[in-house]
């Protein structure tokens, strides 16, 4: 992705982003806090938003890369239907996840 208008992050992003500066992460759609900001809190509207400015192929790179950290089993599972994630490394994402101590405080 360029650095034109096209590919800023919509004012109307701003909610996903209500924890640090709106203005530093909007020139930046492609780095990888705020691809993983709007796969874990994003509307539907603004994820395909996302898939129409980076594609399938960079947000599956994306996903691989960093083992789906941050996503939920469900929204791993759509992730591995959609965009044909190796099932086998999705179950082995979601069962590291089901060890850690967070994970295991939300399910008690």
């Amino acid at each position: 992705m360029g650095s034109s208008n096209s590919s800023e992050l919509p004012a109307s992003f701003k909610h996903l982003f209500w924890d640090c500066s709106f203005q530093e992460v909007k020139d930046e759609p492609s780095r990888p806090f705020v691809i993983k900001r709007i796969l874990t809190e994003g509307t539907w509207e603004e994820i395909q938003w996302l898939r129409r400015q980076l594609g399938d192929s960079e947000i599956k790179g994306w996903l691989l890369e960093n083992q789906g950290r941050g996503l939920t089993p469900r929204q791993l599972r759509f992730w591995q239907l959609l965009l044909d994630l190796p099932g086998e490394q999705v179950s082995a994402w979601i069962e590291r996840e089901k060890e850690t101590p967070w994970h295991r405080r939300r399910t008690a």
